[in-house]
């Protein structure tokens, strides 16, 4: 009896060993399935984290892409304004010019219109020493008279010759030109006086202005400044290096008659001031038929 109470108990604690066993393994496949469960829903989390990581980057990278894009398109089409603005420009500058020269052509139609009118109701006499007569103004000229040889003083200022040749063609009016007599007041008064209209300045206008000194004076009298130099004309040597050592070298000397940079002289000392001052006063003299300098 008792063994077989010993052996029943015996089985019943193997089955129950058993049981037991199966409960064990049951709960350890169960317990490692949830682990799985979990390491893959933390993997899984993982993952959309990466995800969404990865994702917010690209947007931020396609954000500052598009971005860039936008300020280089706004950059070309500000480029392209300009250009088209500078063609526009270039386009009205090109149609302004077009206008112009159309103008100024048609201005120079009208004014050789102008010449051909008068020229029909005038007859030109062209004044010419001797060493110009084949000169274009005389070959367009009606009619050329020669005043004298190629040397100035005897022929565009040889007063008798210029007013006898005016008169031997019954002129009405002279034009002096420009430099010689054009700023003689004496030429002018002789024309008045012949009852021949001088084309310029009244003789008292040419006499304030046209001499250099009595325009300095004139100025100065005025109250305008006038360039530091001698009052009047330089009458010597003496009085020449006394007026450079008032100013300091450098000085010119200019001619107190013409122009054109007849007569003038740009001294350094006193050995180029004293050779200078006779050879500007000859010059003078041959152009204007004023020798005064200063």
């Amino acid at each position: 009896m008792s063994l077989k109470i010993i052996a029943l108990v015996a089985i019943l604690f193997g089955v129950i060993g058993a049981v037991v066993g199966y409960f064990l393994r049951v709960i350890i496949a169960l317990g490692r399935k949830g682990s799985m469960e979990i390491e893959i829903k933390q993997r899984m989390l993982e993952a959309n984290e990466q995800a969404k990581k990865i994702t917010l980057e690209a947007e931020k990278e396609a954000a500052e892409i598009l971005r860039v894009t936008r300020e280089e398109m706004k950059e070309r089409e500000e480029k392209l304004k300009k250009t088209e603005d500078r063609l526009i420009n270039k386009e009205e500058l090109l149609d302004k010019r077009q206008t112009d020269l159309e103008k100024e052509s048609e201005n120079l139609k009208n004014k050789q219109e102008e010449v051909r009118v008068t020229k029909e109701k005038l007859d030109l006499v062209e004044n010419q020493k001797k060493a110009e007569l084949e000169k274009l103004s005389n070959l367009s000229a009606d009619e050329a008279i020669c005043i004298g040889q190629a040397a100035s003083s005897n022929s565009y200022l040889n007063i008798p010759a210029i007013i006898s040749a005016a008169e031997i063609t019954d002129v009405e009016a002279i034009h002096p030109g420009y430099g010689f007599l054009a700023e003689n007041p004496h030429f002018a008064e002789i024309c008045e006086s012949c009852k021949i209209t001088f084309i310029g300045p009244t003789p008292e206008n040419i006499r304030l202005m046209g001499d250099k000194m009595a325009a300095r004076s004139t100025m100065h009298k005025a109250g305008l400044p006038i360039v530091p130099g001698s009052v009047a004309a330089i009458k010597n040597k003496e009085e020449a290096l006394k007026t450079a050592k008032s100013i300091g070298y450098p000085v010119i000397i200019k001619a107190a008659a013409g122009g054109g940079g007849k007569g003038m002289r740009i001294c350094h000392n006193d050995l180029t001031l004293v050779s200078s001052i006779m050879t500007a006063q000859s010059e003078a003299e041959a152009n204007f038929g004023n020798p005064n300098v200063y």
